[in-house]
């Protein structure tokens, strides 16, 4: 996780049994504080974490020890930060087999064969540094139309060009919770033509300060058994919107990072939201109000909280 304390510059911290340590003193070097600098070098920085995890776990019965000079407080006395500044920040669109299902049928639209039956790889856009927010920070929108999208993100931890899907994943560092918020009435520009290639504003209503919350947490890939079989769930308030697994995807993690490295070399560092599950307020009408607090869960990894404040 990033963390930060007495208002000092975010750190990378490591969470045992709900309690945070501070990695570059719980390591010995001070080379190694940011999560920036521990991507930079993931290889080494996963296996050392790896042995301070099973030090720590190898202490007496395995309590935590009060005077542990690495130890920053209890997970939940720590002020969480955003997890780190990428370098590019990748999303997928339309990724759910029943997110499109839906949304034809709410349209009535026949899809005709689907992207992969046509052999297209997946629909990729791009969010600037701006839209990140981290978790519990106030998003502040003008919009009527604001959605969520809860995701699975990736955070890449090994260079990657040309990668083949059998060896997507070794470049992947860890896994991570985030939000697309999307402001749907910012999407068809007024007066276009419906057959006009310039019609739908993707930068409009998908950019905006904010519009990309994510979680404090990256969970290693090694603890991650299988990324097409985890729990995703979003929450508005205390109402269940979204409840999909991410078997659901149609292009999985490894497709993905495959097809992105066929365009761009993928850094450490880099980000890559894999699109969302069925749910989202755009099936429904059900659009985010002055005041909501938003909560996304995946299963093993950990929560991102959102406030909405609607200008």
């Amino acid at each position: 996780m990033s963390y930060s304390k007495d208002n000092s510059e975010p750190r990378a911290g490591l969470i045992v049994k709900d309690h945070v340590f501070d990695v570059a003193r719980l390591l010995g070097d001070s080379a190694l504080s940011t999560i920036e600098q521990l991507l930079a070098s993931w290889d080494d920085a996963d296996r050392r974490l790896s042995d301070a995890v099973e030090r720590l776990a190898a202490n007496g019965d395995g309590a935590i020890d009060p005077q542990d000079p690495a130890l920053v407080g209890q997970r939940d006395t720590v002020k969480e930060e955003k997890m780190l500044r990428p370098g590019a920040i990748f999303c997928v669109g339309a990724n759910y087999q029943q997110h499109i299902d839906r949304m034809a049928a709410i349209r009535n639209v026949d899809m005709g064969k689907s992207t992969t039956e046509l052999g297209l790889p997946p629909y990729i856009f791009i969010k600037p540094l701006q839209s990140l927010a981290g978790s519990g920070e106030v998003i502040s929108v003008a919009s009527r139309s604001l959605d969520y999208e809860g995701e699975l993100g990736a955070v890449i931890g090994r260079a990657a060009a040309n990668v083949g899907k059998d060896d997507a994943l070794d470049h992947v560092a860890g896994y991570f919770v985030a939000n697309d918020l999307s402001a749907r009435d910012r999407f068809i520009r007024p007066g276009v033509p419906p057959v006009s290639p310039f019609r739908c504003d993707w930068v409009g209503h998908k950019v905006f300060d904010g519009s990309c919350p994510i979680g404090s947490d990256l969970l290693p890939a090694r603890f991650v058994k299988d990324p097409q079989d985890l729990r995703l769930k979003t929450w508005v308030n205390e109402e269940l919107r979204q409840d999909s697994s991410t078997s659901d995807m149609i292009y999985s993690v490894a497709e993905i990072i495959a097809y992105l490295s066929t365009l761009v070399t993928l850094q450490p560092g880099d980000l890559i939201l894999t699109g969302t599950p069925s749910g989202v307020a755009s099936e429904t009408g059900n659009f985010l109000r002055d005041g909501d607090k938003v909560t996304v869960h995946i299963q093993g990894i950990g929560n991102l909280f959102s406030q909405i404040r609607i200008l």
